[in-house]
């Protein structure tokens, strides 16, 4: 939960963390945790009073979670959706119940409602609210900055795994289209490194052990810039209608590092078209693939041929937000106005 006081800019930011008494519990819970981890009860006496010092000063709350609304209750808040929870598998359809009723209480007390992607959107309208769309972003200097730090010693670490290298990082899980990717390695389109946390082992078994393929586990963030500015071809190889609704943010950091990608045909394809090659069919994903091949490129090569200006920022976001509730607030107050006058 983020609090940020109304003004034209966003001069102060304070991060309030939630910390469970029982440090076991949510283990136990695993994707139930969240239905109970903003519960007041929970919460230790330290946090609670970040929390009341925070509120106090806030004139408006932002929020990522559904399942936070009872932390901001009673402050005029801006809900902005991620990923739609009642899909996603690793937060258990067992709760989706429980979770339709934490979005419910969420967009009923939320002042405005803003999402990053079109599926998140469309989560908002089934649920009767407009949101405004704010894809997520990038902070193009500081990944450029990362990458020239890193890309080297990548480059050291790659170097004996053939070309072309063929990079994914993200989680891997249920999102990952498997079936694409054992594609590619019959073809022998280059080396498969994958780079993030096995959320799903049995989802991902059929690549586990798979000779082409180079595991690197999870990359520290610091680092994942060079890594993607070192590759030949990036990939956003996700499942068509399992993207959980939202923003897929690796179109966005391969933009700002000028890495060549190839995505599939998920929500907000049109949009990732702009940066990347999208892929309507699997056969076009391994197609586009092989014909990228190898990138001759250096990485300051690579990092030049990025835009010098990314529309998709999150500045951008936090600006468009900042002008969203100011310019609301302005309307009711000129609406207030309006009627006393004309009463």
């Amino acid at each position: 939960m983020v609090s940020v006081p109304v003004e034209l800019g966003l001069t102060k930011t304070e991060y309030v963390r939630s910390e469970s008494t029982a440090a076991v519990r949510p283990a136990l819970l695993r994707s139930r945790w969240w239905l109970h981890a903003y519960e007041r009860g929970h919460l230790t006496v330290a946090s609670k009073q970040s929390i009341q010092g925070a509120l106090a000063e806030a004139d408006v709350g932002l929020c990522f979670v559904p399942t936070a609304h009872r932390l901001w209750s009673g402050l005029p808040t801006v809900f902005d959706l991620l990923d739609n929870w009642l899909i996603h598998p690793q937060l258990g359809q067992s709760c989706r119940p429980a979770y339709e009723a934490e979005y419910r209480a969420s967009f009923d007390n939320a002042a405005w409602v803003t999402a990053n992607a079109e599926g998140t959107a469309d989560l908002a309208l089934s649920f009767g609210r407009q949101a405004v769309l704010l894809t997520n972003g990038v902070d193009r200097e500081a990944f450029q900055r990362r990458a020239r730090r890193s890309a080297a010693r990548w480059r050291v670490e790659l170097q004996a795994l053939p070309r072309p290298w063929l990079v994914y990082v993200g989680k891997m899980q249920q999102r990952v289209d498997v079936e694409l990717l054992t594609g590619l390695l019959r073809l022998g389109a280059g080396t498969l490194i994958l780079a993030g946390p096995v959320l799903d082992r049995r989802w991902m078994r059929p690549l586990r052990g798979a000779a082409g393929v180079a595991w690197l586990g999870d990359v520290p963030y610091d680092d994942v810039p060079g890594l993607l500015a070192v590759a030949d071809v990036g990939l956003i190889p996700h499942r068509v209608g399992h993207d959980f609704g939202g923003d897929p943010l690796k179109a966005h950091e391969y933009a700002a590092v000028g890495t060549r990608f190839v995505s599939t045909a998920i929500g907000g394809a049109q949009r990732i078209a702009a940066k990347g090659l999208v892929a309507h069919a699997k056969d076009d994903f391994v197609r586009a693939v092989v014909a990228l091949g190898r990138d001759a490129r250096s990485v300051e090569e690579r990092l030049a041929s990025a835009p010098g200006v990314l529309a998709d920022s999150w500045d951008a976001k936090a600006d468009t937000v900042v002008r969203l509730v100011a310019g609301e607030r302005s309307g009711a107050t000129s609406r207030r106005l309006s009627a006393g006058v004309s009463g």
